[in-house]
């Protein structure tokens, strides 16, 4: 079966496994990337490897970026404010209220994810306006600044 790139060609590929003692016991595999770069072996210790050509290799050799690395500022913030409410056992959103102290939390602790919830929202709607403001109407714009 072709994929619209012509004849297919059979390639063998071997890649290297290593194994890396667990704390608790156990040993953990990775693969040994066989990708050559600037004409070195690879070689790198790996989790996965990507069947970005013609061959399965490690994101570093195929330049591949995680998804967070293109996401803007504001999203980033908003991210880590989700996670700290689905934390603390409530919905993520800005719309959701914060969810009640769980029990056994300690007051403190549950102050400090609130305030880095509020801030991190806080800080998500600034860069958002900030971005955006130019489509905004200066009254809309006017009634932001005032809050």
């Amino acid at each position: 079966m072709s994929i619209g790139r012509g004849p297919q060609e059979t390639i063998r590929e071997t890649v290297e496994l290593s194994f890396s003692q667990c704390h608790y016991g156990g040993q953990r595999p990775y693969f040994r990337c066989p990708g050559i770069v600037n004409g070195l072996p690879c070689n790198q210790r790996v989790g996965k490897l990507f069947a970005g050509g013609r061959y399965f290799l490690c994101r570093h050799c195929y330049d591949i970026a995680y998804s967070s690395q293109s996401e803007a500022r504001y999203d980033r913030m908003l991210r880590k404010a989700n996670k700290r409410r689905k934390a603390l056992g409530g919905e993520p959103g800005t719309a959701n209220w914060i969810a009640p102290k769980p029990k056994g939390m300690w007051h403190r602790t549950y102050e400090r994810h609130r305030f880095e919830i509020e801030w991190c929202e806080y800080q998500a709607n600034r860069l958002f306006i900030a971005k955006f403001q130019h489509l905004l109407s200066p009254e809309d714009l006017a009634d932001y600044l005032a809050d």
